[in-house]
């Protein structure tokens, strides 16, 4: 798995339009919708030269004004990838999108949201989410989507998937991260369950 990412050190971290990408394939597979970045690492060099984009990457570059990085995959991003492969496919090649509903890094929540109520940072991500939505999107916000600052945010994009996707209601099932969907809570029912839904589309 290979991560690139637009990155600013503003307010502690803010990381924005990041792509997974697996094998040598630039093909897109699906899009994920979390909370915010979390304890994602920073990036530990500087960012990809101009002349060094891969031609395939340039294709998502839809924030152009911003310089892409190379990040290390943390473990949010190998349950992204459990995710899909989990829908039959033993080995993923292609293209992850990972949107948020705020892009502030911080592993506590709490701090991240008093980070981002100073953050004059603002992007239209939900208008270039738009333009993936021919491929499967999981929304994994868990409860963010009920703070009062995101759930517009929320509830538009949740209009544009399940128009797009209604085969899927991610509603009764509150949303679960990857992380708990594919790790610590696989076992639960509901996980096992809104796999399989997911799966189907």
């Amino acid at each position: 798995m290979k991560v690139y990412t637009h990155y600013t050190d503003r307010f502690g971290g803010i990381r924005f339009g990041t792509l997974l990408q697996f094998g040598d394939s630039w093909d897109l597979i699906g899009s994920v919708v979390m909370k915010n970045p979390g304890s994602a690492y920073s990036p530990d060099k500087m960012p990809i030269p101009e002349y060094e984009i891969p031609e395939g990457l340039k294709q998502y570059d839809d924030y152009p004004h911003e310089l892409w990085y190379e990040f290390r995959p943390d473990s949010t991003m190998h349950c992204i990838e459990s995710l899909f492969s989990n829908c039959g496919e033993k080995r993923l090649s292609g293209v992850v999108l990972i949107f948020n509903l705020m892009y502030v890094m911080s592993a506590d929540l709490k701090a991240a949201l008093g980070k981002q109520e100073s953050s004059d940072f603002v992007i239209d991500d939900v208008s270039v989410l738009k333009k993936y939505i021919n491929k499967p999107v999981y929304l994994g916000w868990g409860s963010l989507s009920k703070n009062k600052s995101f759930a517009g945010k929320a509830r538009e994009i949740e209009g544009i998937v399940s128009e797009r996707w209604p085969q899927i209601d991610f509603a009764p099932f509150n949303y679960p991260h990857p992380q708990y969907l594919m790790l610590y809570g696989k076992n639960q029912p509901k996980c096992i369950e809104l796999r399989k839904l997911f799966c189907k589309v």
